[in-house]
């Protein structure tokens, strides 16, 4: 495995993620938009963090930037131990593609392909061989109760059962930490909460997960709450202990 992941292999026990003075500007002077506001925070495993924020707070923004899918305009942006903003950011799709997991509001499944397929092709794309592949999303699958619904395509499963194959697909290679962008909006309260409090499971000492949401019904389930306003992080609600 490559140095760059090696090195986050011994950094994910306690910081996963770490930004300093991060902003993100668009357009040029005098007419400039700062959607985030030099944002200095860690992401910590073995806990559930939630980035919360009204529409437009630059939640979303901030997490694109945290995963190095989106450039910053100034500030630093550390996963596992790697710069991802300076010289080291060659290392970032590596990193991405070993050590994170993403889940989508709109889950981003392949509807030609079944629950198993979906989740075993992520993890040919991160190298494994086809069999460990199909083996690994087999038992990613049966972790989130869909092991009876393996050879069932998109279509003909329900909301919640298409964010459980999106959260076996991230879980998939066992990756440091979970991110999601508003997993939940779309699913009814039950199946929102049920979701959430699967996604509290999967959480240890070597793994954390990060959500971004406006939705207060994930509230009770946080270990962390980090509050978003005009791009600025303006509470940090440790809920620990």
């Amino acid at each position: 495995m490559a140095a760059a992941t090696m090195q986050a292999t011994d950094a994910r026990v306690t910081t996963l993620l770490r930004t300093e003075r991060l902003s993100k500007v668009y357009g040029e002077p005098p007419i400039q938009t700062t959607v985030v506001n030099k944002v200095s925070v860690e992401i910590r495993a073995n806990a559930l963090t939630l980035l919360m924020g009204p529409s437009g707070s630059g939640k979303t923004t901030l997490l694109m930037m945290m995963a190095g899918l989106v450039d910053v305009s100034s500030g630093q942006v550390e996963l596992f131990g790697t710069d991802i903003t300076g010289p080291e950011i060659v290392k970032a799709p590596a990193i991405r593609r070993h050590e994170l997991g993403f889940i989508f509001q709109n889950y981003n499944l392949f509807l030609a392909l079944t629950a198993l397929e979906n989740v075993a092709e992520v993890l040919r794309l991160k190298g494994f061989r086809a069999k460990v592949a199909y083996a690994q999303a087999k038992e990613a699958l049966e972790a989130v109760g869909l092991g009876h619904r393996l050879n069932h395509r998109p279509a003909k499963l329900s909301g919640g059962e298409q964010q459980r194959v999106a959260i076996a697909r991230a879980l998939a290679g066992d990756p440091a930490l979970i991110i999601g962008d508003e997993p939940t909006a779309a699913l009814d309260t039950k199946t929102g909460q049920t979701i959430t409090a699967l996604l509290k499971e999967v959480i240890s000492p070597k793994r954390g997960v990060l959500l971004v949401t406006h939705d207060p019904r994930l509230e009770p389930h946080a270990d962390r709450i980090l509050r978003i306003e005009d791009g600025r992080i303006i509470a940090d609600e440790d809920r620990h202990g």
